[in-house]
């Protein structure tokens, strides 16, 4: 066996386990969105917080959330503003009023990639990533119109400004 055989064995296992990772995405990718814009709105939750979505682009108040002409104030306005946005861009769906759940969960487990890869390997990471992807409760936030992952999503990004500020103030 020549020098250059185990050098391109190596980058032979290196593109299958690429391969690998790639379809484990593609998989959990398509479990957060399938079926996310072909399954009615649930009530009374998701018909509410789409409806008030959809009174914040009509009244074009984005900052006092309205439902059924009146202030709703149960709720963050965060989330109902970004509902709206969807709304507003891809029209009256449901998958325009779920988007907002879909995107801060993928936003989530691409901060838990970021916060994994400055501790661990790689690959270790893209687990991380991945198990958080196809967790049951994760994968249940990210396709309901309910706060939840985006709460899912501060609350993570709080934690890691926390870490960053601790290790910051123990090294200085």
């Amino acid at each position: 066996m020549s020098p250059a055989q185990p050098a391109s064995h190596a980058r032979r296992a290196d593109a299958a386990g690429a391969i690998v990772w790639i379809l484990l995405w593609a998989l959990a990718l398509a479990a957060l969105f399938a079926g996310s814009g072909s399954v009615a709105l649930k009530e009374p939750d998701e018909g509410r917080n789409a409806e008030v979505a959809r009174e914040m682009i009509e009244r074009g108040d984005f900052v006092v959330p309205h439902l059924d002409g009146m202030p709703y104030l149960d709720k963050p306005v965060f989330f109902f503003a970004s509902a709206a946005v969807a709304v507003g861009a891809l029209g009256p769906t449901e998958l325009a009023a779920r988007l907002p759940s879909l995107l801060f969960t993928l936003a989530t487990v691409l901060l838990v990639v970021t916060v994994a890869r400055a501790h661990f390997s790689g690959q270790e990471a893209l687990l991380a990533g991945l198990m958080l992807a196809t967790a049951p409760l994760a994968l249940a936030f990210a396709r309901i119109v309910i706060f939840d992952a985006v709460m899912m999503f501060w609350v993570s990004l709080s934690c890691v400004a926390f870490h960053l500020g601790f290790q910051r103030q123990g090294s200085g």
